[in-house]
C-alpha cells in the first residue's frame, strides 16, 4: 500500500510536460469562462497539498508508529466515512477555504485513498482540457478551411467577371473601330507598303480619334434639266432652283428625296460637273469642298438621264472615229527629199498610194519644169517604175531619191 501510495505521489510529483499551444490554443485559454479556471486553481492547490502531505507521511514512516498505520488502514476500510476527513475532501473538491483553513488541511492526517481520488480527478481534469482542446482546434480548422473555400470562390467569381469586362469592351472598340471605319471610307488613306505597318496604324488613329469632327456647311442650288426631243412630262416648275443646306458629312440622299417630293417626280438623278451623286455619297466625298462651299447640282428625270449618258457616248465615239481617220492619214503620208544635178533638193510630203508618175508630177509642178517622159527617179541605183505605188516600192520615210534629167 505504501508502494501504491509514493507511485500515485510520484507521478503528481513529476513535471508534466504540455506541447506548446498554438495561437488557437491560447484564443481557447484566454476566452475561457470562470468555471474552468476555477477548477485549474483547485487542482493546482491540491498537489500543492498533496505535496506537503508526502513530506509528513514519510516522517511518520521513520517514526514508526503503529497507531497512525491502523487509522489508515481502517481509513481506508470505512470508505472515507470519518468525520474527521470531511475538511480536506472539501477542501480539494471546492478549493473555497482561506489560507489558515489551508493550513489546518495541511496539518491534518489525510489517507492514502483521498490521495488517489485527487490523482484521478486531477487525470480526468487533465483529459477532459485536452479533449476539449482538441475538439476545439478541429472546429477552428474546419473553419479556417471554409474560409479559404470562400476566399478562393471569391477570387475566382472575380478573375470571370473580370474576363467577361475584358470581352466586352474589346467587342465595343472593335464596334468603334468599324464604325470609324465606315465613316472615313471617303477619305483616302495614306500610301503604304506590307512591310510598314507603322504608317497604316498611324493614318487608322487619325481617324479613330474622341476629337470632334467640324462638319462645314454648304449651299446647294439643285436646278431641273431638259434635254432635247424628250417625251417625259416635266412639271412646269421644273427648271426653277431649290436651296439646300448640307453639311460636309451628310449624305445626298436626303437632298434626293426632299428635291423629288417638292417636284413630285420619282427617280430623280443628281448630277455635279457630269458626275452622278450617289445616295451614301457625301460632299466631301465628292470634292465639293475644294471647289466652293455655293454649288449648282443638276436634276435629270432617270430616264432623261439614260438618254443624255447615251448621247454623250455617242459624242465620244464620234470624236474618237475623227481622231483616227485624222491619225490614219497622217500615218499615208511619207516624206521624200528629191534632188538633181540641174534643180535644188525638193522635200516632199504624198501619200503612200501614189504612183511613181505622180511624183515626178509633183517635182515637175514644185520646180516649174515641163513634164515628159524622159524624166525617170533612181533610188539605190535600180530605176522606179513609173507605174508603181509609192507603198509597192522600198522606199520609206525621209528617204533620198535621185532625179533623172534627160
Amino acid at each position: 500500500m505504501d508502494n501504491l501510495d509514493e507511485d500515485d505521489l510520484a507521478f503528481f510529483s513529476k513535471p508534466i510536460k504540455k506541447p506548446p499551444l498554438n495561437y488557437a490554443k491560447q484564443l481557447i485559454a484566454s476566452s475561457s469562462d470562470s468555471e474552468e479556471e476555477s477548477e485549474l486553481d483547485t487542482n493546482k492547490q491540491a498537489l500543492e497539498h498533496i505535496n506537503a502531505q508526502k513530506n509528513i507521511t514519510h516522517n511518520e514512516n521513520k517514526s514508526a508508529e503503529p497507531l497512525s498505520r491502523q487509522s489508515t488502514i481502517l481509513d481506508a476500510d470505512e470508505g472515507n466515512q470519518d468525520v474527521s476527513d470531511t475538511t480536506p475532501n472539501a477542501c480539494l473538491n471546492e478549493g473555497r477555504h482561506s489560507p489558515k483553513s489551508a493550513i489546518s488541511c495541511v496539518t491534518q492526517p489525510v489517507s492514502p485513498v483521498y490521495n488517489t481520488r485527487a490523482a484521478a480527478n486531477l487525470r480526468n481534469n487533465s483529459i477532459n482540457s485536452e479533449a476539449a482542446l482538441s475538439t476545439t482546434s478541429s472546429l477552428l480548422d474546419d473553419d479556417f478551411a471554409r474560409r479559404l473555400e470562400e476566399i478562393d470562390r471569391q477570387v475566382q467569381e472575380f478573375e470571370k467577371s473580370s474576363s467577361d469586362m475584358d470581352v466586352q469592351i474589346h467587342t465595343h472598340k472593335r464596334e468603334i473601330e468599324e464604325d470609324d471605319d465606315n465613316t472615313s471610307a471617303d477619305v483616302p488613306l495614306l500610301k503604304h507598303s506590307k512591310s510598314d505597318h507603322s504608317t497604316l496604324y498611324h493614318s487608322k488613329s487619325e481617324f479613330s480619334t474622341n476629337e470632334p469632327v467640324i462638319s462645314v456647311v454648304l449651299q446647294l442650288a439643285v436646278i431641273g434639266q431638259r434635254i432635247p426631243n424628250s417625251n417625259i412630262s416635266l412639271p412646269r416648275d421644273w427648271e426653277a432652283p431649290l436651296f439646300f443646306k448640307v453639311k460636309s458629312n451628310q449624305q445626298f440622299r436626303r437632298v434626293r428625296i426632299a428635291y423629288s417630293e417638292r417636284k413630285k417626280v420619282d427617280n430623280v438623278v443628281l448630277v455635279f460637273q457630269n458626275q452622278r451623286l450617289w445616295d451614301y455619297g457625301t460632299p466631301k466625298g465628292a470634292g465639293m469642298l475644294k471647289v466652293d462651299t455655293r454649288l449648282v447640282v443638276h436634276a435629270y428625270c432617270h430616264s432623261d438621264f439614260i438618254s443624255l449618258k447615251r448621247i454623250k457616248e455617242l459624242e465620244v465615239e464620234k470624236l474618237s472615229s475623227v481622231t483616227e481617220d485624222s491619225t490614219a492619214q497622217t500615218c499615208k503620208l511619207i516624206t521624200l527629199l528629191l534632188r538633181s544635178s540641174k534643180s535644188e533638193d525638193l522635200r516632199l510630203s504624198i501619200p503612200v498610194d501614189f504612183t511613181v508618175k505622180d511624183l515626178i508630177k509633183r517635182y515637175c509642178t514644185e520646180v516649174k519644169i515641163s513634164f515628159h517622159e524622159r524624166i525617170r527617179l533612181e533610188f539605190e541605183g535600180e530605176w522606179l517604175d513609173p507605174n508603181d505605188q509609192v507603198q509597192s516600192t522600198e522606199l520609206e520615210d525621209e528617204d533620198q531619191v535621185s532625179v533623172v534629167l534627160d
